[in-house]
């Protein structure tokens, strides 16, 4: 082999080498960096309700922080899980979450609060009394990286156990816990983009109404 292309081949495959480290010890510094800021928030004091066997609330009466940086704007949400089969579509609501926003809860510091959850029972699977919920936690860090730490809830009635999960109260399991992290120049583009696509519709629907109307014209 030419020892000039060999040269080349070498010199080549160290500079991979070389970025490919500058890119690891780049991703290292930025999650040690994203560690020291990172809020990490606990909910306490469950308590569950089967209220006239129609609505189920569930109660939580203390929130910690035990991250290693303040959270801001701490907004909470209650879902019917996604896949759970809706047994009643007429039920007049599936979920919703009473909590007033919080603002800052610092690191290694514990607040009560009075949040409260409802559910309708008619959402549930088949003919079981057991229905999964998605408890949202929503908050931000001092560089406006977002935080979703999501509890997957199951509600039993009649308190019947279930092996697997972790008991928060009589008739209310804890399936898991998990959090998902969405960073500022992520969150940017994708407010940049659904801006966007809103203009867009917004030029689109009424040629689409038009054409539409015009299709149901009697002749």
């Amino acid at each position: 082999m030419n020892t000039e292309i060999y040269t080349t081949i070498v010199a080549s495959i160290a500079a991979c080498f070389s970025a490919l480290a500058s890119w690891l010890i780049w991703s290292q510094q930025k999650r040690v960096a994203l560690d020291s800021i990172r809020p990490d928030l606990i909910l306490d004091g469950w308590t569950f309700v089967d209220k006239n066997n129609m609505v189920g609330e569930i109660q939580v009466n203390s929130l910690r922080n035990v991250g290693r940086g303040p959270a801001l704007s701490i907004r909470a949400f209650l879902n019917i899980r996604q896949g759970w089969h809706i047994h009643e579509p007429d039920a007049p609501f599936s979920a919703y979450m009473i909590q007033e926003p919080l603002h800052i809860l610092p690191s290694g510091e514990k607040i009560g609060i009075d949040s409260k959850g409802m559910f309708s029972w008619k959402y549930r699977a088949g003919d079981l009394w057991v229905i999964g919920l998605d408890l949202k936690l929503l908050y931000w860090d001092i560089q406006s990286n977002r935080y979703e730490t999501i509890y997957y809830l199951i509600a039993i009635k009649d308190n019947t156990s279930m092996g697997g999960a972790q008991l928060l109260a009589p008739g209310l399991y804890l399936a898991s816990r998990s959090t998902r992290i969405k960073g500022r120049k992520r969150l940017v583009v994708e407010s940049q983009i659904n801006a966007l696509v809103g203009r867009i519709k917004k030029l689109i629907w009424p040629k689409n109404l038009v054409a539409k109307n015009k299709s149901v014209e009697p002749t």
